[in-house]
């Protein structure tokens, strides 16, 4: 009826011009294209009413401005078309002051400025039924413009979704969205700011002029994204620079880019802000509440896909972790397959009875290193490669991991490329399992400990059993020196069977180390001390009796050691004794150290008098100093009498001195212990003891040498023939005769 009512005002003759120009704007705006409707609405305009020019204006960002320059960087204003400001409020065509006709298409948005040729000419109800088919095209093309965005606008979403659904790269789905966004809301720059601490930053842009606009940092609060980080809700200006909405920091930026409105919604996730997604664009225009809806749209899209983003990321660290894990698990088990495989190896070789170097080879292979078992003192147990010694350059580190402190965390020393593991039985340390080589994990040490363990179970069987053959052969010495016939006899046998036997004359050496209580007290010395140093005493003892070659027949009561060593002679077991005491002195430097040997046996079974004659000797020694040695043949008077004092056998004392003499006839023996008498009895004088005997003073003297060669005593010295002259005087009595008169009282 808008249009209808006019019409019959209107003359017949227009009828045709009005139909034709309605015709025309239905055809147009059914395309949608805002523009060329503008175009075809003043191509009618000029038709219909016969005028010179005919032109769309449009109000847009506060300003009239010709339709075609909505585009234009530049505004157009006001002035330049002779539109007063109070136009904006017309409902009805009015006369400009330039002659132009101002006809109201869409009050306050859309006018026809029409110039006639004759101003006075013209139908007013012609131009109000143009005006009212140019507003209802304009619907019709905004419908239709409206549907088809609408459909732009889901296949724009639909692409994305896809995209987010289809692709795991954060930053391929943000260059889409970015470049959608701009297309969907016709912006000039479209960026995707991502939240960082309390700032968001540029991430992702596109259509920028400057580089500074791709680096992007707002706090909350600076420019618009600064809002919309601060608020969480969507925000729009329609004047950038003129728009008090915002803070003025990024001004000069957004006048280098030349932007003039700008649209920003939030990236929420978990209803929280994550970002900002801003759009900008160039020309005066503004965001219609479908621009926001669409923004926002395409945001509650970003943080889905920034939100799978970081759920596929979480999901391929933890499947990261857990194909970590799994290889390390992987590992371990190689490493605990490898290292049972060795632990079984190396039981194998201890039911085996494999030594040490067998060990050290299994483990070397194992590990690939240099590996080495030592002792206390570094010497080499098993090596491979096999060494007979420790190389120089690595005594010092092998000496400072045994002296580390012995706890669960210092057990092991790591220095310079050495993997030690000390070497324990119970709680003490006999030696050090040892791999070379700078790349060793925790399956290498493990490893080491493996070969420590099988060392010290090596080492332990063999003192076991070295253990259990000791006391086995000290019992049986005890029951050679101390036990009866019959036990005698039945260690005897034992040592020929389990070839203990000494072989040769051999002596029984008594080492007699007295006092050490007093000693002990004075150095402020414990039990364990005590026990130590008595420990290093007999092992003094037993490295002598290896050196000798001997069986380790060796026993310990209280403070004496005894033990077989072999008769090389004398003098060679009186050095012996010398230096054995003073060796063992030097363990504990002021304790006294007697060391006493018996005459030598050949008979095992002879041993219990050798056993009272080295006792006889260790008090010979005693009385010779604090550190000293003695042999019983050299033991003189001092061991006579003492021998006496031991067992109190006054017959012994005459076999002791007298020896081989005795074994002559009563005759023969008679005539040199007679002689022996009177050559005393004359002060030692050959001729004296001639002339008293009436025999040839050649005769005397090879009596007397005659005497010293069964005997042994040596007449020349003082000592033995005071001896000899005790053991005249002992004979006398236990025969029964009385002392033979000496003359002058004389002594020898």
């Amino acid at each position: 009826m808008a249009i209808v009512a006019p019409l019959k005002a209107a003359a017949l003759s227009d009828f045709a011009s009005i139909a034709e120009a309605m015709r025309r704007l239905a055809t147009v705006a059914l395309h949608g294209s805002t523009f060329a409707l503008y175009l075809e609405a003043e191509k009618c305009l000029v038709a219909a009413l016969r005028a010179r020019v005919a032109a769309i204006i449009v109000r847009s960002g506060g300003q009239w401005r010709p339709w075609h320059t909505l585009s234009e960087d530049c505004a157009v204003v006001t002035a330049s078309l002779d539109v007063p400001p109070e136009a904006v409020g017309w409902d009805s065509e009015r006369r400009l002051a330039s002659g132009a006709l101002f006809v109201p298409v869409r009050p306050g948005g859309v006018a026809a400025l029409i110039d006639l040729d004759d101003p006075h000419v013209g139908n007013a109800a012609l131009r109000d039924t143009l005006a009212a088919s140019i507003d209802l095209a304009l619907t019709t093309c905004e419908r239709q413009t409206v549907a088809s965005e609408s459909v732009n606008e889901i296949q724009v979403l639909h692409r994305v979704a896809t995209r987010i659904l289809t692709s795991r790269d954060l930053e391929e789905i943000q260059l889409l969205i970015t470049q959608e966004a701009k297309r969907l809301l016709a912006a000039d720059i479209c960026g995707i700011l991502l939240r960082e601490n309390d700032q968001v930053v540029m991430r992702r842009c596109v259509g920028n002029l400057s580089p500074e606009t791709a680096a992007l940092r707002m706090s909350q609060g600076q420019g618009l994204a600064g809002r919309v980080f601060a608020t969480g809700e969507p925000c729009c200006v329609d004047d950038y620079l003129e728009s008090k909405l915002i803070s003025r920091d990024f001004f000069d930026l957004a006048q280098v880019e030349r932007v003039r409105s700008a649209l920003g919604a939030p990236l929420l996730s978990s209803n929280s802000v994550v970002g900002v997604l801003e759009v900008w664009r160039r020309r005066a225009s503004i965001f219609t509440d479908q621009d926001k809806s669409r923004l926002i749209a395409l945001a509650h899209l970003t943080s889905i896909a920034i939100d799978n983003a970081r759920l596929y990321a979480e999901q391929g660290a933890t499947v990261r972790e857990l194909a970590r894990a799994n290889g390390e698990l992987a590992e371990r088990f190689e490493a605990i397959k490898g290292l049972a495989d060795l632990q079984r190896d190396l039981v194998q070789l201890l039911i085996d009875n494999r030594n040490l170097a067998a060990i050290a080879s299994r483990a070397a292979e194992h590990l690939g290193l240099n590996v080495m078992i030592v002792d206390l003192d570094l010497r080499v147990l098993g090596a491979c490669p096999p060494v007979d010694e420790v190389p120089a350059h690595l005594r010092e580190p092998l000496v400072n991991a045994l002296r580390a402190p012995l706890s669960s965390a210092a057990a092991q020393k790591r220095t310079s490329g050495l993997h030690a593991q000390r070497i324990a039985i119970g709680n003490e340390v006999v030696g050090l399992a040892a791999a070379f080589g700078e790349n060793l994990d925790d399956a290498g040490r493990l490893a080491i400990s493996q070969v420590a363990m099988a060392a010290a179970l090596f080492l332990h069987e063999q003192h076991a059993a070295r253990k259990a053959r000791t006391e086995t052969l000290e019992a049986l010495l005890w029951d050679l020196l101390e036990g009866t016939d019959a036990v005698r006899h039945a260690a005897l046998d034992l040592a020929r069977r389990i070839n203990a036997e000494a072989r040769g004359p051999v002596r029984v050496m008594l080492c007699s180390f007295t006092g050490i209580e007093n000693f002990a007290r004075a150095h402020g010395w414990g039990a364990g001390e005590m026990d130590a140093c008595r420990r290093r005493i007999r092992e003094a003892c037993e490295q002598q009796q290896d050196r000798a070659g001997m069986p380790r027949l060796i026993g310990m009561r209280a403070n004496h050691i005894v033990f077989l060593l072999p008769d090389k002679g004398t003098d060679a077991c009186e050095r012996t004794a010398d230096t054995l005491a003073r060796a063992i002195a030097g363990e504990a430097a002021g304790l006294a150290i007697h060391i006493g040997a018996s005459a030598p046996r050949s008979d095992l079974l002879s041993l219990q008098k050798a056993h009272s004659e080295a006792r006889i000797s260790a008090d010979v020694a005693g009385q010779h100093g604090a550190v000293a040695g003695a042999v019983f043949e050299r033991g003189g008077v001092v061991g006579v009498l003492l021998g006496l004092r031991q067992d109190g056998n006054i017959k012994a004392l005459v076999a002791r001195t007298f020896g081989g003499l005795l074994d002559l006839s009563d005759r023969q023996r008679q005539v040199l212990l007679r002689t022996l008498q009177v050559f005393f009895d004359c002060n030692c004088s050959q001729q004296a003891a001639a002339r008293h005997l009436r025999v040839h003073y050649k005769t005397i003297s090879y009596r007397l040498a005659r005497i010293s060669q069964l005997s042994g005593l040596d007449l020349g010295k003082r000592e033995d023939r005071l001896l000899a002259d005790l053991a005249l005087y002992v004979n006398e009595l236990i025969a029964g005769k009385s002392h033979i008169e000496r003359k002058d009282g004389g002594a020898p």
